[in-house]
């Protein structure tokens, strides 16, 4: 019985990881990067993407993991000319109900330094619902769910400096529970966009 119950648990616990989803590599202005696709960093590639935590959804938006995901700098590098595409890949993602924003935040010094603090996101690209009801599928997540991706354009105008970019889906099909789901990408701007973790 008690060997059952353990094995009960281990399903529960794979079945709930399995429903949520995390960004697993980019295409940036027509190349493709790889992102994490595990939780060992040790032994995944080299990425442009900060390292989430786990596959766990955020629960408020006062959480560390909403501002900067929690997670460790990455080593590479991506270049992109201001005003190109950045598109955010998913392996997996099960919500059909929920917008999909991207952010990005102009940081006061240097990169290395920046986390992201204080009220400086602005929104650069979003989809949330385009028709009734609430719990039908016409939502900018529904779209991750059939495509399992997100592209947005950069824009073009921007001051030079350097930025963070937040890809985020918001998962509403819990009443009143809202999960936010946040990856974060360290940028660089000037007449070409300079991605730097």
């Amino acid at each position: 019985m008690h060997l059952t119950s353990i094995i009960s648990a281990t399903a529960l616990l794979i079945a709930q990881a399995s429903a949520h989803g995390a960004v697993t590599s980019y295409v940036i202005d027509g190349k493709a990067y790889p992102g994490y696709t595990g939780f060992s960093p040790a032994s995944s590639p080299d990425t442009i993407q900060r390292q989430w935590p786990d596959y766990n959804p955020t629960m408020t938006v006062t959480d560390k993991k909403v501002m900067c995901n929690g997670g460790t700098s990455a080593k590479l590098t991506a270049t992109v000319a201001a005003g190109a595409k950045v598109t955010a890949k998913w392996s997996q993602w099960t919500h059909a109900q929920g917008p999909v924003m991207v952010w990005m935040y102009k940081c006061a010094g240097t990169i290395a330094a920046c986390d992201g603090s204080g009220k400086g996101w602005f929104k650069i690209d979003q989809m949330g619902m385009t028709a009734p009801p609430l719990s039908g599928t016409n939502w900018g997540t529904n779209k991750v769910l059939k495509e399992l991706q997100w592209t947005s354009t950069i824009p073009a105008k921007l001051a030079p400096g350097n930025y963070l970019i937040r890809h985020e889906l918001l998962a509403l099909h819990q009443a009143n529970t809202p999960q936010f789901y946040a990856e974060f990408l360290k940028t660089f701007l000037e007449n070409l966009l300079h991605l730097d973790l």
